[in-house]
Order: structure tokens, then C-alpha cells, then sequence
């Protein structure tokens, strides 16, 4: 029963571990480059170097990479709420996994 409550608190870990790289990447790196991305598609749009579609498709991606932002933190709650659960400790994303 000890070896299978420890299996299951570092397997958690691990899905914890890896959803919070997930969003600090959603964070510095895909968040950011899809606002550029749109920023880009409008000056174009201004100058009639792009169409109507373009800027809509870049808005409709950051919309996308938003709402998958927003389901890593639902995950990462929900995990880290598992996990509290199984040690009796709760965990957020400002005190992280060690």
C-alpha cells in the first residue's frame, strides 16, 4: 500500500510538473508570439498588404492558444488539487512541485 501511494504521488507530480512548463511556454512564448502574429496581420491589413482573412485567422489563433492557456491552469488546479488531497497539503502555482 506504501509503494502504491508513492507510485501515485509521483506520478501526479510529474503531470503537475509538466503542466507548468506547459503554461510558463504558453506564457513567454506562444501567448506573446501570437499577439505579434496579429499585430503583424494588422499594420499589413492597414496598408493593403494583407486581406480581411488573414487578420481574422490571426485573431482566431490567439483566441485558440488562449482558451488551451486557460485549460493547462484548469488542469494544473485540478491535479494540484488531487495531489493535495492524497498528502493533506494544499498547492498552488506560486509554491510549485519540489
Amino acid at each position: 500500500m506504501k509503494n502504491e501511494l508513492h507510485s501515485m504521488i509521483t506520478d501526479m507530480v510529474t503531470m503537475i510538473q509538466r503542466v507548468e512548463r506547459q503554461i510558463e511556454l504558453y506564457k513567454t512564448g506562444i501567448i506573446p508570439q501570437a499577439s505579434l502574429q496579429i499585430d503583424s496581420a494588422l499594420s499589413a491589413y492597414r496598408v493593403n498588404k494583407a486581406d480581411f482573412m488573414t487578420l481574422l485567422d490571426s485573431r482566431m489563433t490567439l483566441y485558440k492558444v488562449e482558451l488551451d492557456y486557460h485549460q493547462a491552469l484548469t488542469e494544473f488546479e485540478k491535479n494540484a488539487a488531487s495531489l493535495g488531497a492524497v498528502i493533506g497539503k494544499h498547492l498552488d502555482r506560486k509554491e510549485g512541485v519540489k
